[in-house]
């Protein structure tokens, strides 16, 4: 952080260049006294007497920090001890042992937690990691090592000042579905699908982007409740971003969907069809095979993402609704 402080102190004055002195790229953000005073606190969150403001600009410069780091994601061949995994024991209805798809398999199953990013990119990296095994498994390629989009260094490079700004600064979320269409192959299109179609897009397309889940208290507050059922409980909180791996029935009829989730301890969350249906989300699928990560874009390869965060307080990341009219009612 000493670093850091200097480096902010140098760099402070009639602009703040994100690139050559922080991030190593050319964007620069002019300064306004706004500005000014934010790179002051971000420097020296001590120069505030209020609480809430030094907490936010201590953790703005731990994300910033996390920029600056070398490399990009950390990742981890193997899920570590303590993180929440996927078992058909704790989830049963879906699979047998003889009969879990390839995207729950060791050697292809991904989990990724918070730090650099949230969940508006985790949801649609892990999204379209799922959808190039897919296709590849449907075409026999069976040999390539996939790789999964660097979020760390996506940030760092391809964000914009604003988009700087508003990471660093405010941790601002943004939309899924428009991170999604900025990382996939060009001329790629996605589909949004009803829940009744979700199952039958499973097998068509591989698992699907879940895009502005309301997330209530009773969903927020207990990391360890992985089942959720009926109405949601409590206050709105925020907008969430997952992926839907699966659909089962019950032997009442009613359809339950397993979702995967970027929290440490809660990483597989099944929710039913009338919970699903009051959080208002909608789910994306690719509908353009992808046969990769588009080469500009910075990829990584492991099975569990950033493994220093997860001694972290988990938060519910803000994913910002699109400015966009409202989706049709699933």
């Amino acid at each position: 952080m000493r670093l850091l402080r200097s480096s902010l102190a140098e760099t402070a004055t009639t602009e703040f260049s994100w690139t050559k002195a922080l991030l190593g790229c050319a964007k620069k953000i002019p300064v306004n006294s706004v500005e000014q005073t934010k790179l002051d606190l971000l420097a020296d969150p001590s120069l505030t007497a209020d609480t809430d403001e030094r907490d936010k600009f201590t953790a703005a410069g731990h994300r910033l920090a996390r920029l600056m780091a070398p490399g990009g994601d950390k990742p981890e061949d193997t899920v570590p001890d303590g993180v929440h995994h996927f078992s058909v024991k704790e989830f049963p209805g879906y699979f047998h042992d003889d009969d879990i798809p390839f995207w729950l398999q060791p050697d292809v199953h991904v989990q990724r937690h918070h730090l650099s990013g949230l969940c508006y990119m985790h949801a649609p990296a892990v999204a379209q990691y799922y959808n190039i095994w897919f296709h590849a498994l449907r075409n026999n390629n069976t040999n390539t090592k996939h790789s999964m989009l660097d979020l760390a260094k996506y940030i760092r490079n391809h964000f914009s000042p604003a988009q700087l700004s508003r990471h660093i600064f405010d941790n601002d979320g943004d939309d899924s579905r428009l991170f999604l269409d900025a990382i996939l192959q060009p001329g790629s299109f996605t589909i949004a699908s009803g829940l009744a179609e979700i199952g039958d897009n499973l097998h068509r397309y591989g698992p699907g982007l879940v895009s502005l889940f309301k997330v209530y208290n009773d969903f927020h507050d207990n990391h360890s409740q992985h089942h959720h059922a009926g109405t949601p409980r409590g206050k709105e909180v925020g907008h969430h971003a997952m992926v839907v791996l699966a659909v089962r029935q019950d032997p009442e009829g009613k359809r339950h969907f397993l979702l995967q989730n970027w929290w440490g301890q809660k990483q597989f969350v099944e929710v039913d069809e009338e919970y699903m249906k009051r959080c208002g989300a909608t789910v994306y699928f690719i509908e353009t095979p992808q046969t990769g990560i588009p080469e500009q874009l910075p990829t990584n390869t492991g099975h569990f993402f950033e493994t220093e965060a997860t001694d972290k307080p988990e938060r519910v990341c803000g994913e910002c609704p699109p400015c966009l009219p409202p989706s049709p009612a699933l």
